[in-house]
């Protein structure tokens, strides 16, 4: 995952201030601060936290989506960031994980976060680096391991993992699929070959034999 751009990392960091921001004046009022959130009107069930600090959470995590639906990143990264500012956004606080779940779903901007990255996963495709380095985690098969299931040497295999080595080799990817799959229970194993897209640069040679017509 990459790091986040300055300009996307500040306006996250602006919408969790304001989510401490409420939690602070809601812990020095007398009462219950009453509130909606700005975007659409809220109802929660079985909550005895004031509703302005879950409001408030629920518009920083919809300023959080609208950022990272901007990063031109592949679904699952920004999946995976999404889910680490949510559990971010309901540790410690006064509402439970639960709660915030039963809103988000209810929101039309979640609804729509949810389609884009529907859309960009039938697309998306990781590096074979990347997949191998998943399916070794799940396995866990360290790069000795699987040197001794695949005859791959071991360095190679570190490199592959780390992604300081391009996975390209037909006949290597042949045998980490073989060994992976034994691994994993013999589940069976293929690595998603990204499209190699056409150089458009170069013109297609004409056969000597053509002649032109006149």
């Amino acid at each position: 995952m990459s790091a986040l751009p300055p300009e996307a990392r500040a306006r996250i960091d602006a919408a969790l201030a304001e989510v401490e921001l409420a939690a602070i004046d809601a812990q020095q009022a007398r009462a219950p601060i009453e509130g909606l959130s700005r975007r659409v009107p809220l109802v929660f069930y079985g909550e005895t936290a004031p509703p302005s600090i879950l409001a408030a959470a629920l518009d920083a995590f919809a300023t959080i989506v609208e950022v990272v639906s901007d990063l031109p990143w592949t679904a699952g990264d920004r999946r995976r960031l999404v889910d680490a500012y949510e559990k971010q956004l309901c540790t410690g606080r006064p509402f439970t994980a639960a709660a915030f779940a039963f809103a988000k779903r209810e929101q039309p901007w979640w609804r729509a976060f949810q389609q884009t990255l529907l859309k960009a996963e039938k697309t998306d495709v990781r590096s074979t680096n990347a997949q191998l380095r998943a399916w070794m985690d799940e396995a866990r098969l360290s790069a000795e391991d699987l040197a001794h299931l695949t005859g791959v040497d071991r360095g190679t295999i570190s490199r592959h993992y780390k992604g300081t080595q391009p996975l390209t080799r037909r006949s290597v990817i042949k045998k980490y699929e073989t060994a992976l799959s034994k691994a994993l229970d013999a589940r069976p194993i293929q690595f998603v070959l990204p499209v190699k897209t056409p150089n458009r640069s170069r013109r297609p040679r004409t056969p000597q034999h053509a002649t032109k017509r006149r």
